[in-house]
């Protein structure tokens, strides 16, 4: 039996889809100057006051950003 078939002319379909990067962040990256205690004096009274540790921020790519392909079922 021979039968006449029609074929389209796409074989699969993708949609396309942007991912955003994947960053760590990490807030205690590089220290600048480490936590203290220091004296405020005033005419009538000394205050003992903290000061916190200062740090600069460092940020690592984990996956760079990329477009991935979703395979879908209906063609155009």
């Amino acid at each position: 039996m021979v039968v006449d078939e029609t074929r389209g002319r796409y074989v699969e379909c993708y949609n396309k889809e942007y991912v955003p990067a994947r960053v760590l962040v990490n807030t205690r990256g590089r220290r600048v100057r480490g936590e203290y205690h220091e004296w405020e004096i005033h005419p009538t009274k000394w205050n003992r006051v903290r000061e916190p540790a200062v740090y600069i921020q460092t940020r690592r790519t984990i996956e760079p950003d990329h477009y991935t392909l979703i395979r879908t079922s209906v063609c155009p």
